[in-house]
């Protein structure tokens, strides 16, 4: 079955996604992670074709027939590595497509009656900060995708099953979490280093942790600049600009950052170096709860 693919098709926003593949495990990966999305849309709704092949000479990724470069154009590692890269892509490209809403790649909860982003590139903790938030009662919107609604500013998101780093998995100390993630075998995402793209978040924390849309209360930047463990103020303007960094836009340069500064220029923006977790957790929650 390893060498015979097939197509799925998911909900991405607005828009259908079809993703068709020369590799079962493409699929079945892609059908594990994203499972939420297999949803119907309506007659007539936008419809997305990618191509990922995973096999010989021609591995790669298009998206409505155009070729996509992989993300740092990383080297193959495993099958999934490759589909964790190329599925996270090709959704990507199809959420920057809806119009009625801003699509971010970072994460979100809903901390009291609003929707808190948080954004950072790669290694700052933004999902070991999640999840243990999600242990100080704050409800799951996604810690991936995340779409803010133009017309209101209200905050969902696509809750794909979380990569779980082992080095987060220690430093989020949660026993069920550590359970579910020993009963189930690793994936081999980057080298030498286990995580576990399979354990739903509602096996995780209970069936009521996701999140219904609220407003957006804030945006919250981790980086290693300022302060450890608290949260500084920083200008709506740069929050708008690191905003644009991680927004998924057909827009470029200058363009997608007024686009952004447009939809969220306001919103109160904050920069926080990640340190001792609980007391990063607890500076946020007393900010927003």
């Amino acid at each position: 079955m390893e060498q015979l693919g097939g197509s799925l098709t998911f909900r991405a926003l607005e828009r259908e996604l079809e993703i068709v593949s020369d590799s079962a495990g493409v699929l079945a990966f892609a059908d594990r992670v994203y499972r939420h999305a297999r949803v119907a849309m309506p007659s007539g709704a936008p419809r997305d074709l990618a191509t990922v092949c995973e096999q010989g000479v021609t591995r790669g990724v298009t998206f409505n027939g155009e070729r996509l470069p992989l993300e740092a154009d990383e080297p193959y590692i495993s099958p999934a590595h490759f589909s964790f890269r190329a599925c996270n892509r090709v959704f990507r490209q199809s959420f920057a497509r809806s119009t009625n809403w801003l699509s971010i790649y970072g994460a979100a909860l809903r901390i009291g009656d609003r929707g808190i982003v948080f954004v950072s590139a790669s290694g700052y903790g933004k999902t070991t900060l999640c999840l243990n938030l999600l242990g100080h009662g704050a409800r799951f919107y996604s810690d991936e995708f995340v779409f803010v609604r133009r017309s209101d500013r209200y905050v969902s998101g696509f809750p794909v099953r979380p990569l779980i780093r082992e080095a987060s998995l220690a430093r989020i100390a949660n026993p069920r979490l550590t359970a579910l993630c020993e009963q189930l075998p690793p994936d081999l995402i980057a080298p030498e280093r286990r995580s576990w793209s399979n354990i739903d978040i509602t096996d995780a924390f209970g069936d009521d942790i996701l999140a219904e849309p609220a407003p957006l209360g804030a945006l919250v930047i981790l980086s290693d600049e300022g302060p450890r463990d608290r949260l500084a103020r920083i200008p709506a303007s740069l929050g708008a600009i690191e905003l644009a960094l991680r927004v998924d836009s057909e827009r470029t340069g200058l363009q997608r950052v007024a686009d952004v500064a447009e939809a969220l220029g306001d919103v109160p923006a904050y920069r926080l170096q990640l340190g001792e977790l609980d007391a990063a957790a607890r500076a946020i929650l007393e900010a927003f709860a």
